[in-house]
């Protein structure tokens, strides 16, 4: 099914914003976009498929927290206590995610941070997947999928004509080292 989208359809690279201004102008027909841009969308379309579909096609959707490799070279302690700091919000959340509600300080947070209206918050939260750090560590994530998903959107990318080359291996852009030293320094 992938291989005849991109002959079907004229697809454009438009930031966020400019994909909710064009969708409410009538301009596109359809989008692929993330909160809050597709809070926006959504007020004048239908959701017909979200992420989760996506990455069961194959074709996995995720933000990643990136840091140079100077940075991290020169400071692993932070790198490590980062990841962790960030392990322990995931799991907090897992373990209750219904204590992030509309009056949490969390959801006010996310909403400053992100530009998402507060009472959104909640609802976005349960599109998202927070894996715990060990699923960090493992061959689903940092072991090895992000490592496939970045070469399967460089093809992709390169495909549509929006790079010129792809690597043969991304493999030294993605480590699970961190997660496993947060892991160990608990």
């Amino acid at each position: 099914m992938r291989a005849s989208i991109p002959k079907s359809v004229q697809i454009l690279n438009l930031r966020p914003p400019e994909i909710a201004a064009a969708f409410a102008r009538g301009d596109i027909d359809a989008a692929y976009v993330w909160d809050p841009a597709l809070g926006q969308v959504k007020t004048s379309g239908k959701v017909v498929l979200d992420s989760s579909q996506v990455a069961a096609w194959g074709a996995p959707t995720f933000d990643a927290w990136i840091v140079r490799a100077d940075f991290a070279e020169k400071h692993p302690e932070a790198v490590r206590d980062f990841v962790k700091v960030t392990g322990e919000a995931y799991a907090r959340f897992l373990a209750k995610p219904e204590a992030w509600s509309v009056s949490s300080p969390e959801a006010g947070k996310i909403a400053k941070l992100t530009g998402a209206r507060l009472e959104e918050v909640p609802e976005l939260l349960k599109g998202y997947v927070f894996p715990s750090l060990d699923e960090q560590a493992s061959d689903r994530f940092l072991g090895g999928g992000t490592v496939k998903a970045i070469a399967a959107t460089s093809a992709f990318l390169k495909e549509q004509g929006k790079i010129d080359s792809v690597l043969p291996d991304y493999s030294k852009y993605v480590t699970s080292k961190y997660a496993g030293e947060a892991l160990a320094s608990n």
